[in-house]
């Protein structure tokens, strides 16, 4: 039961972020606001937390995590009430940056109190292991926050049943977080950004590590614009698909992405993987997420719908967290606790980087159709593709050119 409560800070970040991602856009949509300016508020919420993350690397060291990560997911809930009340787009985007501000600030505190409590583990595979159990905790909070969300344009007074959803479970740090085993103020402090220089090596150490974080960050492109623009469009057009379908769909696909990942960090664990596999494996799961969810603007059968949003939203995202972590656990190996403490900043980055370049493809109108943005991505990984088969085909000719002349 304690190691569950040691990853409710992410729960509860995570729950958040998806109950306004789900509840807010659909709020917004029946009071007849548009995609842009929906996806605005979005991109503020992400431009907040980027800042706040820069920022939090040259004070987080002197913080009290526990009594920090309760203010602050108090604060971030209490922002979150007070979205239900307004359509204003000024005040909105105002309660968005706190929100944002926090969740910057909660990501590193949630990676930086695991770290906490699990310090004297310095094994590779555990670390990874322990990464994939906090996503599946964190796919938990989304499918809560998914199904929750869903709900609030249901109910007569859904600015009362949003402000319960948001502050209720908040409460549950109060009496159920445990406390840390070791005290931040004995860990080395996080280097300030204009000192980064040894994370900046360790990141250009190896090639594969620069495309996890890549295809990481376009991953999360990739749920951006479909998690706000597909229900968005379904809720435009109710003749596509039932919406009723789409509330199932988002509800189960969590679980199933918290399912899915669960077996794959099981699997991943008892079996050796080089880094430039891993790779490859985030980013044909990355790419391929993008396709199916893509066609799934192509039907109007719900049973189909249903399996290809579930096997592009929730089964392929499933191999991307396992094999990155792998591969960023095994390069982070004999690393100092700096490094490994901001290669996690980074990550968290990476993420609102992604999220933010989502929000902004959403703001841009598309006359072809829905989900155009979906493209862009998905080609970005192409060629990154293509660019690693040119660059081995070159190295493989100079080999064998080497290996000739020496006979």
């Amino acid at each position: 039961m304690n190691n569950f409560m040691v990853y409710l800070p992410s729960l509860l970040t995570r729950y958040s972020i998806q109950l306004m991602v789900i509840a807010l856009p659909w709020i917004l949509q029946s009071k007849t606001i548009d995609l842009a300016s929906i996806s605005m508020t979005l991109g503020i919420f992400y431009v907040a937390s980027i800042l706040v993350g820069i920022k939090s690397l040259s004070f987080i060291h002197r913080m009290n995590i526990r009594k920090t990560l309760i203010l602050t997911i108090f604060i971030q809930a209490i922002a979150s009430a007070l979205c239900f009340f307004t359509t204003d787009l000024l005040y909105l985007s105002f309660l968005r940056a706190i929100q944002g501000g926090s969740t910057g600030l909660l990501r590193p505190l949630n990676q930086i109190w695991l770290i906490n409590f699990y310090h004297n583990d310095e094994c590779p595979n555990s670390r990874a292991k322990r990464a994939t159990f906090g996503q599946v905790y964190v796919a938990i909070g989304m499918a809560l926050g998914s199904f929750l969300g869903s709900l609030v344009i249901e109910f007569v007074h859904p600015q009362l049943f949003g402000t319960v959803i948001c502050l209720l479970p908040s409460f549950a740090c109060i009496y159920f977080l445990p406390k840390e085993k070791i005290s931040i103020n004995t860990l080395p402090a996080i280097e300030s950004l204009p000192n980064f220089s040894k994370t900046k090596a360790w990141f250009l150490k190896d090639y594969n590590i620069m495309k996890v974080f890549l295809y990481y960050l376009l991953s999360l492109v990739i749920f951006k614009i479909w998690i706000v623009e597909l229900p968005f469009t379904i809720r435009s057009d109710s003749s596509l698909i039932d919406p009723k379908v789409l509330i199932l769909t988002l509800t189960l696909h969590p679980l199933l992405f918290s399912f899915s990942q669960l077996l794959i960090g099981i699997f991943l664990n008892r079996i050796n993987t080089k880094n430039e596999t891993s790779s490859l494996i985030v980013g044909l799961s990355t790419m391929l997420q993008g396709i199916l969810i893509y066609c799934t603007l192509f039907t109007t059968s719900p049973l189909l719908f249903s399996i290809l949003l579930l096997a592009g939203g929730a089964i392929l995202p499933a191999f991307i967290y396992p094999f990155l972590s792998k591969v960023i656990m095994q390069s982070l190996k004999g690393e100092i606790e700096i490094v490994k403490r901001n290669a996690m900043v980074l990550l968290s980055l990476s993420a609102d980087i992604g999220q933010v370049i989502g929000s902004l493809l959403l703001m841009i109108s598309f006359h072809s159709g829905p989900m155009v943005q979906m493209l862009f991505p998905v080609s970005l990984i192409l060629f990154i593709f293509f660019i690693n088969f040119f660059m081995s085909t070159m190295a493989k000719t100079r080999k064998e050119r080497k290996w000739k002349t020496i006979s």
